[in-house]
């Protein structure tokens, strides 16, 4: 949980620097197109349930939810769990509002996590239809309706996968 904390903090000086995008975190191209593909995925099956797609994140939305993620599937990965502390998801939503910069157009409210599995075999609709499996899950992804953007995260570490996909309400 220190990890995230540290991530959030640096989170807080990227919000004040005059260019975010020079900054990184720890996602291959690969992870990152995996996110993308993930998103892509269940943009798809929502519309074929009769929902809105989810938009993308502002660029600097989408760099606060990846170094967010970066952090929670690095603990998630490591410690081979299926989920973290919630204290963390609320320290984002509490530094999105309270950013200097003006990147509090929406707010993360909700999240899904695909647990540690088998690199071998996982594919983004593997696991949305994972998800479509847990009512939870499900309601999250396809039922709520308050949700306007998304922005998932994939890391994969010695043989091993999880995915983040964060959900954001727009302020008002």
């Amino acid at each position: 949980m220190r990890r995230v904390f540290l991530a959030l903090a640096a989170l807080m000086l990227l919000a004040d620097a005059p260019d975010a995008s020079g900054q990184s975190v720890d996602f291959s191209s690969r992870e990152l197109s995996l996110g993308d593909e993930l998103q892509q995925v269940i943009n798809s099956k929502r519309l074929q349930l009769g929902q809105p797609e989810l938009q993308s994140l502002t660029n600097e939305l989408e760099e606060a939810q990846l170094i967010y993620s970066d952090a929670v599937l690095n603990e998630l990965l490591r410690g081979n769990a299926c989920d973290h502390d919630r204290r963390d998801f609320t320290a984002l939503q509490r530094l999105i509002a309270t950013s200097p910069k003006p990147i509090d157009v929406a707010t993360p409210t909700s999240e899904v996590i695909g647990c540690p599995s088998p690199t071998r075999g996982w594919s983004p609709r593997l696991e949305v239809e994972l998800w479509r499996q847990s009512p939870h899950h499900d309601h999250i992804l396809f039922e709520e309706q308050d949700h306007r953007y998304i922005g998932c995260a994939v890391k994969q570490v010695s043989g091993q996968t999880a995915a983040l996909c964060t959900l954001w309400s727009p302020n008002s």
